[in-house]
């Protein structure tokens, strides 16, 4: 199911990568560590789970989920594909 612009909230305008690029300065160091790690490997964030890249993170993933309610996201469903989807349809 595609996810609208309203879907998207914040990240309708600019994308997830850009986003995390502009606030960065803003996050904790472990919102660092995720956001950093959400834009090093953003195509397998999209097909992983949370405990997956909780663990790849070393961090809990209630961590995670937080992290994306602060990007103005409805939690991991949104979180993963917000910019993936994108990508790959671009790609094709």
């Amino acid at each position: 199911m595609p996810i609208s612009k309203a879907e998207l909230g914040p990240l309708a305008s600019g994308g997830l990568v850009e986003q995390l690029r502009r606030d960065y300065h803003q996050f904790t160091f472990t919102q660092k560590k995720i956001a950093k790690y959400i834009v090093e490997h953003l195509q397998a964030v999209a097909f992983s789970t949370l405990d997956r890249i909780a663990a790849e993170l070393d961090t809990n993933p209630s961590t995670i989920v937080r992290f994306t309610y602060r990007l103005g996201l409805a939690g991991i469903p949104r979180f993963a594909g917000a910019d993936s989807r994108a990508s790959a349809r671009t790609a094709v």
